[in-house]
């Protein structure tokens, strides 16, 4: 495959997987049902501070200039600093050295898997999941009897009670 064949298979990826994760995120933010109003507002929010500014997107592949720490795509700057050597952002020059103008931004790479995940769930959740709370009636029995575990109430298949229940991980198919 030639290099410009690779290139565009590479944008081609990074265009559908963008447009994927858009397509979630839209979803859930569109659905009243999926979130209270604060949790959409917080979620269109962190959706705005985790794009690209070249190419207007969620980040595929972050990684961030080694000279100033702004961060891009990777396929975005590499494609940006073919033609200009300064930070699209700042204007700062850029050392084009191979591989040293660029960095790998793991936290941003973690908070966008992350992100991922929390807009996956959400737009697989039930229908207004956040309403199963102490005092509801119609509470999840999963998350009832977990919350009785952990409030030191009598389980009957555990014997020593000493069993912790991670809330977080308990999950509700009701």
């Amino acid at each position: 495959m030639t290099s410009r064949a690779s290139k565009r298979k590479e944008w081609l990826e990074q265009e559908t997987e963008q447009a994927i994760l858009e397509s979630t995120i839209d979803a859930v933010l569109s659905q009243a049902s999926q979130g209270t109003p604060e949790m959409r507002k917080a979620l269109l929010e962190m959706k705005e501070l985790l794009k690209c500014s070249l190419c207007k997107c969620i980040y595929v592949d972050p990684v961030s200039l080694a000279a100033c720490g702004h961060s891009f795509c990777r396929k975005c700057i590499e494609n940006h600093n073919c033609d200009n050597a300064h930070c699209p952002e700042c204007g700062l020059p850029v050392n084009m050295a191979k591989g040293s103008f660029e960095k790998v931004h793991a936290t941003l790479q973690t908070v966008m898997d992350s992100f991922k995940i929390i807009c996956t769930t959400l737009a697989q959740a039930e229908p207004e999941w956040w309403k199963y709370s102490d005092g509801d009636e119609n509470m999840c029995p999963t998350i009832e009897i977990a919350k009785q575990i952990e409030d030191g109430e009598e389980n009957e298949n555990n014997d020593d009670g000493d069993e912790e229940i991670d809330l977080d991980a308990v999950q509700c198919s009701q």
